[in-house]
C-alpha cells in the first residue's frame, strides 16, 4: 500500500478510518445517511485533504450496538415481531 494511502486510513489513535461508501455498507444505509450519523455527533468525521471524509472502524460497529427497550429486546429473544 503507497504511503499516502497508509496514511489516509490511519486515525491519529493508530486506528483505522474507512470511507463513507465502506461505513454505509457496513450499517446497511446510504452514505447519505452516514453524513448525517456524522453531522449529528453520532460519528466523528475526519477530512483527508481538502474533500474526503473518513470515519474510524470502530465507530462503525459502536453504531451497530443493541438499543435497549427497542424493537426484537423481547425476554423470549425471538423479537417482537
Amino acid at each position: 500500500m503507497p504511503e499516502d494511502e497508509r496514511a489516509q486510513n490511519t486515525a491519529p489513535d493508530g486506528g483505522r478510518l474507512v470511507t463513507l461508501a465502506e461505513a454505509a455498507d457496513a450499517l446497511s444505509v446510504s452514505v447519505r445517511t452516514v453524513r448525517r450519523l456524522i453531522q449529528y455527533g453520532y460519528l466523528e468525521g475526519y477530512r483527508v485533504g481538502p474533500r474526503a471524509i473518513r470515519v474510524h472502524e470502530d465507530d462503525v460497529t459502536a453504531v451497530l450496538r443493541r438499543m435497549p427497550g427497542g424493537y426484537g429486546d423481547s425476554t423470549d429473544g425471538k423479537g417482537s415481531g
